[in-house]
């Protein structure tokens, strides 16, 4: 399943506050908040600045899961019962953006 995902624009990045994305090696889900109001997330490199990792949070999750976290990534956190961890802020080539939220 995982074989058939494709990013969205990532030109929706910069100026967003929440960025969901999911790497299709590791199987993390990953929701990015915003430490700032005003300007967003801004991206430098592989790296997004402006994350508060203390709203922000990862997890695995089985792949039954994918469909769901594809059409509303909020509500998956609620059935994931693995630990649930702090990103890193940094995107790589096994990474798909999912959804970008201004």
């Amino acid at each position: 399943m995982a074989a058939k995902l494709t990013s969205i624009n990532p030109v929706g990045i910069p100026g967003a506050h929440t960025l969901y994305t999911y790497n299709i090696k590791s199987r993390k889900l990953t929701e990015f908040k915003t430490d700032s109001d005003k300007t967003g997330f801004t991206v430098s490199g592989s790296t997004l600045k402006n994350v508060d990792f203390s709203k922000s949070r990862v997890t695995t999750i089985r792949d039954k899961l994918l469909p769901e976290a594809l059409k509303k990534p909020n509500k998956v956190w609620k059935k994931v019962t693995t630990k649930i961890g702090v990103p890193t802020g940094r995107i790589n080539k096994d990474t798909i953006l999912l959804k970008v939220i201004t």
